[in-house]
């Protein structure tokens, strides 16, 4: 049984207007904020890896029942519309029978607000205890707010906007405050509503404002399977509970985590694996690009140093380059993450899409470039333009007209706020801006960043989803590359596998010994490339040869 004791009338709160139900197509039902989850795992992986746990029978009849529910709650609340919506009111029209379809019998009303560190307390409405134990930590944290309360502006009634001591009701906006409550207290979920979106928040979140959203208007008007499976299957309350072991396969039986406990590391180990596969493409990545200025003509006139008659940079301008590829690359890596979660208009904008997006180039990558057209710079110059509107917005300020004017929508085909910076600063990469950079090269570059790296020769490559990864991995990828340092190969070189390792050697050295590598992969005298710091011995030519290769060659000789 559900406590309603009776709740008091709220004073009046920052209200969102809520848009008619047939007015929302094109959102999304579900929203994944901050990387809350991998997309991929989300919508792909989470039906397949846990379908017995996802209700597949109640599922369905639900849909309809909640659906028609939350309809008559919107006729419900317009009958309301001379009058503030209270707490009561959302409950009697919709929390209620919500929460009794999801399985939350026993949400008990808190009457105590909760501390946090330094932000005051926070007057969370609910709470699910364990076998309803008020003596015990709840479950889950349950705040529930009135129609249309803007849960990222509005703050919780009986708040000061003077500076409150901690023991006053915390002036903070409702999702922070929440978000602070998770800091403070061992509680590790919290659902928090409005009545027209519901969100999960988690403890331990890497970043703020990172929760998993429902926005019902647009949940049950788009009727996405996907969707629906989503919120049915995550937002029950046996998701947060240990799982009935008849219920789910044996091999599962001994976790006994909650659902969206297994879930979410899941999709971390997903996210994890793209990342580290991404890592070795950002090194070939690196080595293609750098390889293509180094080997066209065009680009001699600003080398000092030489190797035989052929000019090549200097040890001083080769470390440079390597630099300045690196800010280069996370360029790329930056638009990528942006593009993939409509943070760049690739979504609502065609001109944008089809002529300026990386994700064009993604495309095109696809398909080989003909010999005639090698040396050209289609890929470069859209780049350094895409950058440019990065760097300053587009359409550009303009002063005498006022921002407002040169941004309108209506005005142009895309707008893009300016990210200032040290990412698109040109001073960042003042020397490869001045390169010549062919087609062929660049191709080579977004290839590597775009398909995976398959691990053996009969496994097809597949497109990266950049939704997948969070803040985190791509600072993995970014720090990956920060253990080499580059080098102009002095004779051939291979990637030998030592002890299920790769690591490049001379071609000569892997042939006296044995070893196995890739016989088509050779990379000859001249050749950038990448190598782990230590991988030359100071002022010599010769190779040192690390920890790994000398142990496996130990163990060869000993047998022999």
């Amino acid at each position: 049984m559900i406590e309603n004791t009776p709740l008091p009338d709220e004073a009046a709160v920052p209200l969102l207007e809520i848009p008619p139900i047939s007015s929302v197509i094109g959102q999304r039902g579900v929203q994944n904020q901050g990387g809350f989850l991998t997309p991929y795992y989300l919508f792909d992986l989470l039906e397949r890896q846990h379908e017995d746990e996802l209700d597949p029978a109640g599922r369905e009849p639900n849909r309809r029942f909640l659906k028609k529910a939350f309809r008559q709650a919107m006729r419900g609340w317009s009958d309301l519309a001379t009058t503030i919506p209270t707490l009561q009111q959302t409950w009697r029209l919709w929390y209620e029978v919500l929460f009794e379809a999801l399985g939350f019998k026993q949400l008990r009303r808190l009457d105590t607000p909760l501390e946090t560190t330094r932000h005051g307390l926070v007057p969370v409405s609910h709470a699910l205890y364990p076998d309803d134990n008020v003596d015990e930590a709840p479950i889950i944290l349950v705040d529930l707010h009135p129609f249309g309360t803007d849960l990222d502006h509005a703050r919780y009634p009986g708040s000061r906007a003077r500076h409150r001591a901690e023991d006053e009701i915390t002036n903070e906006p409702i999702s922070r405050a929440i978000e602070f409550v998770l800091d403070h207290n061992q509680m590790r979920w919290v659902l928090l509503s409005n009545g027209s979106e519901l969100r999960l928040y988690r403890k331990g979140g890497s970043i703020a404002r990172q929760y998993l959203k429902i926005d019902f208007p647009a949940l049950f008007d788009n009727d996405d399977d996907k969707e629906w499976l989503v919120f049915w299957g995550l937002f029950r309350l046996a998701a947060f509970l240990p799982p009935e072991s008849e219920k789910i396969a044996e091999e599962q039986v001994s976790d006994q985590r909650c659902l969206l406990e297994r879930v979410i590391e899941e999709s971390q180990r997903h996210a994890t694996k793209i990342a580290n596969d991404l890592r070795e493409n950002m090194v070939r990545a690196v080595e293609a690009l750098l390889q293509g200025i180094i080997d066209s003509p065009r680009n001699r006139h600003h080398w000092q140093g030489s190797l035989d008659v052929k000019r090549v940079p200097n040890e001083e301008q080769l470390k440079e380059l390597f630099k300045e590829a690196i800010y280069f690359l996370y360029r790329l890596l930056f638009i990528l993450y942006a593009e993939s979660r409509d943070l760049l208009p690739v979504s609502d904008s065609e001109v944008y899409r089809e002529s300026y997006s990386l994700e064009h180039l993604r495309s095109m990558v696809e398909r080989r470039i003909r010999p005639e057209d090698y040396d050209k710079t289609y890929y470069i110059q859209t780049l350094r333009t895409l950058f440019d509107m990065l760097r300053n917005g587009y359409p550009p300020s303009n002063p005498a007209a006022g921002d407002s004017a040169t941004r309108t929508k209506s005005a142009v085909p895309f707008v893009i706020p300016p990210y200032n910076g040290q990412l698109f600063d040109p001073a960042r990469t003042e020397l490869l801006d001045q390169c010549h950079i062919p087609d062929y090269a660049m191709r080579e570059v977004i290839y590597e960043l775009s398909l995976s790296r398959p691990k053996n020769r009969y496994e097809r490559r597949e497109r990266y989803s950049y939704a997948d990864l969070g803040v985190d991995q791509l600072g993995s990828i970014y720090e990956g590359l920060l253990v080499y340092e580059p080098y102009i190969a002095e004779e051939a070189m291979v990637e030998a596998r030592i002890k299920g390792d790769t690591r490049l050697v001379p071609r000569e050295q892997a042939d006296d010994l044995e070893l196995d590598y890739d016989h088509e992969a050779i990379r000859p005298a001249g050749s950038f490339l990448l190598r782990i710091w230590g991988g030359r011995r100071k002022g010599s030519g010769s190779y040192y040869t690390p920890q790994e290769i000398t142990e496996f060659l130990v163990g060869q000789l000993a047998m022999t």
